[in-house]
């Protein structure tokens, strides 16, 4: 076995193990909003590295900026987090929402797909969305604890 696929492996080993956390928009929102209880929970989850990124994520954040600086800010969280070990595409998200009815459940297609990478990569989503919850199952959603 080649080295680089030993490190590989053991990144994804890594990544799985440490129970890696995708950040839905509704709590992005309250963090950039300032309150408290997110703004310290979602800073100790970067600063242990356990936040994992998802482009779309980043993208509907960015859409909703107020000014430049705020752009500037999410860019840079947004591009020193780490990635899935296993993106999914587009037709993965949309094929997972017509196996699962989710349109007809009020999930779109940018939940499916945040829904869908969680799946496929081990981790958990932590979000407000009542509909996420509903669906995801509970051993994929995130409940603040503090990190070792």
């Amino acid at each position: 076995m080649s080295s680089s696929l030993v490190l590989r492996q053991k990144k994804r080993e890594s990544l799985a193990e440490r129970n890696m956390v995708i950040i839905d928009t509704t709590i992005w929102i309250e963090f950039f909003r300032k309150k408290a209880e997110y703004v310290e929970k979602v800073k100790t989850l970067l600063n242990h590295r356990l936040a994992l990124g998802i482009s779309v994520i980043g993208a509907e954040i960015l859409q909703g900026a107020k000014n430049q600086r705020e752009v500037e800010q999410i860019q840079g969280i947004f591009e020193n987090l780490p990635e899935l070990d296993h993106p999914i595409d587009w037709l993965d998200a949309g094929l997972f929402s017509n196996q699962h009815n989710l349109i007809n459940s009020g999930i779109g297609i940018i939940d499916a797909f945040i829904i869908k990478s969680a799946l496929v990569n081990d981790s958990k989503i932590w979000t407000l969305d009542k509909k996420i919850i509903q669906f995801t199952p509970q051993e994929n959603l995130y409940q603040f604890e503090i990190p070792n």
